[in-house]
């Protein structure tokens, strides 16, 4: 089926664009370290702390402040399983299948691609 057929099937739809497979934020993490030799220490903080540590330490402007609170949920709906699903949609859009975190990690992480990954301490 070509493309632009696929992409007419998902017209004034909301879709989910997932990779093929699901990812903890420990895994992410680990991807991370591998390429860069840089270890990150992850420390997930009960809601009312990490809204706590944001507004205190300035993490986001005044003005979007107000949304630190949905934010500081993430984590809490992730041991939920509310990000644990892969949907297809993207497979078919593209036409081939997603690309997995590692494959992406070795094309970003290549000692040809420009990508310093310094750019990438914040993370």
């Amino acid at each position: 089926m070509h493309t632009n057929n696929v992409q007419q099937n998902y017209v004034n739809q909301t879709i989910s664009l997932t990779g093929p497979r699901t990812y903890t934020v420990r895994q992410i993490l680990d991807e991370y370290t591998k390429y860069t030799g840089r270890k990150v220490n992850l420390r997930i903080l009960p809601r009312a702390e990490a809204i706590a540590w944001h507004i205190e330490h300035n993490s986001v402007p005044p003005e979007q402040q107000s949304f630190i609170a949905e934010w500081a949920t993430m984590h809490h709906a992730w041991e939920l399983g509310e990000a644990d699903y892969v949907d297809p949609a993207l497979g078919r859009i593209l036409g081939r299948p997603p690309k997995t975190l590692e494959e992406q990690a070795e094309e970003i992480f290549s000692a040809g691609h420009e990508l310093d990954t310094k750019d990438l301490v914040g993370i």
